[in-house]
């Protein structure tokens, strides 16, 4: 099951700041947003559209794999969790005709996905299609547009997506192909407060995250030095009896084993995101006392027989708590981030500057240009031809000693090989147990081979200025 959430954020630095939080405390997967800031918008894991005026940020990002994306004027979307995901913005503000050919655009983006396709944002746009009151020109214009293309408008209920002062409405929209449309669940408009005049929209997607995510083992273990006599002996339990039929393969998995009974494996990273850094009790208590001021706000002024002074006094009571949770905001940003800097800069420090500076993620890349750009890294040569000459004398065998050196050489608390065994483990096998590795590397040498888990290593390739 993945959770999505769709808002406008006004464009406003506050807001992005609780949906952070938002994203945090709900466990979200995807965040679809109309109307971004434009700074903020500009960080790595943001896809935006030309103009950022929409874009999708994904919270969990590691954790869920994008086959591709792509832009358009007012739109743009991502390839994950199979299926393709719109976030889209369209201006109170454009004429008729630009509303369509923007319709018409997202429409050609459409073509060869849109058996597959959720279309969410803020177009502006009212319809009895999506429960609202009434119909614009610009509601039937979209309603014919998404009837011509099959899509269903998952809007239930009559909570308005969109409030500022008297007026509501519902322009706030999403829409799915008829495929994916059961798929959607849970489809609701939340009044907690966020700082915009728009509402946010949750809903779940019922997919398997399992068979969508980038599977992430364990690797590696957690070494406990006080526990090496206990790993020793479970090693040694493991062994055969007959140390000269010992492979290197064996070896390798018999200290594997060995470690899975004596240590901790590194834990695999959770889904649950932390809080914001300035995020504190008091602060969610005044955001609760500001949802309190809105709902009793909506009620009055749907209540006939209220008076206007009662009503523009719930209105200004509103107003004050929702300055009042902007404040608090903003003081415990400043306070927080004193702090962060005097007592842990190179820690959550520096991860919030690298998550501010505007680090655009890289455009998706086709497979043909990918294997031209692999050609160009490992270019291709005639096959070598090797001379051969044979060797008349003995290899001489590996000694104690030079095993000892060796193993005294080791680095530790540095990073493991493809076997994902510590360092640690390394030297403590190779002097604790040495004549077993002797016997294991002298065999090799004895029968003239060189087995291939010691050739296996992991080509990585850096990104450079």
């Amino acid at each position: 099951m993945f959770k999505l959430v769709q808002i406008n954020l006004g464009r406003r630095i506050l807001a992005h700041d609780l949906l952070r939080q938002t994203t945090a405390a709900n466990e979200i997967d995807i965040a679809i947003i109309s109307e971004p800031n434009k700074n903020l918008a500009k960080k790595s894991g943001w896809y935006t559209d030309i103009n950022i005026d929409a874009a999708i940020c994904l919270p969990a990002s590691k954790h869920i794999s994008i086959q591709g994306w792509g832009q358009g004027n007012g739109f743009v979307w991502i390839d994950c969790i199979k299926i393709t995901i719109y976030s889209c913005y369209m201006s109170p503000n454009i004429r008729l005709g630009e509303f369509q050919h923007l319709l018409n655009e997202l429409k050609n983006s459409m073509a060869t996905r849109k058996n597959k396709c959720l279309i969410c944002g803020d177009f502006n746009a009212k319809s009895m299609m999506w429960n609202s009151t009434t119909n614009d020109s610009r509601g039937d214009i979209l309603s014919e547009w998404a009837s011509e293309l099959n899509l269903i408008s998952l809007n239930t209920g009559c909570e308005p997506t969109f409030r500022r002062g008297q007026s509501s409405s519902i322009i706030d929209i999403t829409f799915a192909a008829t495929n994916i449309a059961p798929l959607v669940t849970n489809w609701r408009v939340s009044e907690e407060e966020n700082l915009t005049d728009h509402n946010y929209v949750y809903f779940d997607i019922a997919i398997k995250k399992d068979s969508v995510r980038t599977k992430m083992k364990s690797r590696g273990w957690r070494v406990d030095t006080t526990q090496m006599d206990y790993f020793i002996n479970e090693l040694r339990s493991k062994l055969p009896s007959r140390e000269q039929t010992l492979k290197p393969e064996r070896l390798i998995e018999n200290i594997s084993h060995a470690c899975d009974n004596t240590f901790q494996r590194k834990g695999i990273p959770s889904d649950r995101k932390k809080p914001a850094y300035w995020w504190s009790a008091e602060i969610a208590e005044t955001r609760k006392k500001c949802l309190t001021r809105k709902r009793n706000m909506t009620r009055l002024h749907k209540k006939p027989n209220i008076s206007q002074e009662q009503k523009d006094t719930s209105r200004q009571a509103y107003k004050e708590e929702r300055a009042r949770l902007k404040n608090s905001i903003l003081r415990a940003k400043q306070v927080k981030w004193k702090r962060v800097i005097e007592e842990d800069p190179w820690g959550l420090g520096y991860k919030i500057v690298m998550n501010k500076l505007s680090l655009r993620s890289p455009p998706a890349l086709s497979e043909e240009l990918m294997l031209d750009e692999a050609k160009k890294l490992f270019p291709q040569h005639q096959k070598t031809k090797w001379s051969t000459t044979e060797v008349r004398d003995i290899i001489p065998l590996f000694s104690a000693e030079e095993l000892d050196r060796a193993s005294n050489r080791i680095k530790l608390k540095k990073a493991a090989g493809p076997d994902h065994i510590p360092p640690e483990i390394i030297r403590c096998v190779a002097q604790r147990l040495s004549p077993i590795c002797l016997n294991v590397m002298n065999q090799q040498i004895l029968k003239d081979e060189f087995p291939n888990i010691w050739k296996t290593a992991k080509l990585l390739l850096r990104k450079t200025t």
